[in-house]
């Protein structure tokens, strides 16, 4: 689930703060669950469903699919919306709605949604944006996200890497850290609705030589939204995330002629769930921080490429 499109000026502003949220009085324990290997969550929408939501800390929107809203009776905002996505201008719908209903009642209010085809088909519905306005922690093996009401404490054992800003501007709310990959630094957006390992865009491909730098690598031609995008999946060395080494972690390249608005892929990449499964995870957003508290099997060899 990696495609995002991209919109400007005031639009981009009303939609990243989309959704007014309760004051926590206590920490909210979130029920997930891991479905195709990314975390999920139930919600309710205006006291209907509920509804499968991919929760993706990558995200800077409310997402759902348009079908979905349009059978829900959301309330359309005047548009058309026109975005620009990596290789062109696109057009979108955006809705309104009451409220969307976490767990058994954290209920948000006055809610804009993007609408994304992605989300007419599949297992999930819609999707989370990062969540800005609390602190949170990710426990992927006990199933569960608690929104915290004061400062996080991070466990024995956690180890924390700093947030750092993205270069594009619509991902200025989305959690960025510096890793290491086989001793070369890299800037990642921590992704949840990312699968692979890690995921490199094509200009930190070309700018480290990293296309051909790996031998038996697994390649293949998508089509995406955002257009036609070669990539490249092999097994790289060790990663080194908050200090903890992840050996052997899959790694998907990306490689694209048709990127011609390349200034809006963020970073160097994203790490997704390949990795982030194998630690705890909690994002203190007062103070800039990711913390990560390594599961049982971290050290292990993460899922074959391809």
């Amino acid at each position: 689930m990696n495609r995002r499109e991209f919109m400007g000026g005031a639009t981009v502003f009303s939609l990243m703060r989309g959704g007014v949220f309760p004051r926590l009085s206590a920490d909210t324990v979130i029920p997930l669950t891991l479905v195709d290997g990314l975390p999920c969550t139930s919600v309710m929408i205006e006291g209907k469903g509920p509804y499968p939501f991919l929760v993706a800390t990558a995200q800077t929107f409310f997402n759902i699919g348009g079908d979905l809203a349009r059978s829900l009776n959301l309330q359309p905002q005047p548009g058309p919306y026109k975005g620009i996505t990596v290789t062109g201008d696109s057009r979108f719908d955006v809705f309104r709605a009451g409220d969307l209903t976490l767990g058994d009642s954290f209920r948000i209010a006055d809610v804009l949604f993007l609408a994304q085809r992605a989300f007419d088909e599949g297992p999930y519905k819609g999707c989370l944006r990062f969540i800005t306005e609390a602190s949170t922690a990710m426990d992927f093996e006990a199933g569960r996200m608690t929104l915290l009401r004061d400062n996080p404490v991070p466990p024995s054992g956690a180890a924390s890497a700093r947030i750092v800003r993205a270069s594009a501007a619509v991902f200025a709310k989305v959690p960025a850290i510096r890793v290491e990959l086989d001793g070369r630094p890299l800037t990642l957006i921590v992704n949840t609705g990312l699968g692979q390992g890690i995921q490199l865009n094509p200009q930190a491909v070309e700018r480290l030589g990293l296309w051909d730098a790996y031998e038996q690598g697994v390649d293949a031609v998508e089509d995406l939204e955002t257009g036609q995008v070669q990539t490249r999946t092999v097994r790289a060395g060790t990663l080194n995330i908050a200090g903890f080494p992840v050996p052997d972690p899959a790694l998907r390249m990306l490689r694209s002629p048709q990127v011609v608005n390349g200034r809006l892929l963020a970073g160097d990449g994203e790490l997704g769930m390949d990795v982030l499964r194998r630690f705890q995870i909690g994002f203190d957003v007062d103070k800039e921080l990711v913390w990560f508290t390594p599961n049982a099997g971290t050290q292990a060899p993460a899922a074959s490429p391809g």
